[in-house]
């Protein structure tokens, strides 16, 4: 959307994220198809670092971590709604209603921070 008036940033940012949980453990699965509605998730944009970090995690400063660990950009997203491969709602939050997901594939509807 488009901002306010007044304001310099978008009053709302959309987006899809395809998700592919082809060869992901049982239990992994079942947590992405957990994410309900006003869930928060964090995407994180990794690089490999040239050299890998040897160290202690604890023993990074927290200016320290994301480069020692290549991470160059991390911005949160509030889950709109869950699909499947078909196009199915599969984030309902009525336990009843919920459908089994099918296939491998998630689509992620979410609001991105602006």
């Amino acid at each position: 959307k488009r901002p306010k008036v007044g304001e310099k940033v978008p009053a709302e940012v959309r987006a899809e994220i395809k998700i592919n949980l082809t060869g992901v453990l049982p239990h992994v699965r079942v947590e992405w198809d957990q994410l309900r509605e006003h869930d928060v998730i964090f995407l994180v944009r990794m690089e490999a670092p040239a050299e890998p970090y040897q160290g202690k995690l604890a023993d990074l400063t927290v200016s320290e971590f994301p480069k020692a660990l290549g991470i160059s950009c991390v911005r949160g997203a509030e889950i709109v709604e869950l699909l499947d491969e078909e196009g199915n709602v599969i984030s309902d939050p009525n336990p009843a209603e919920r459908k089994t997901p099918v296939g491998d594939g998630r689509v992620a509807r979410v609001l991105l921070d602006p």
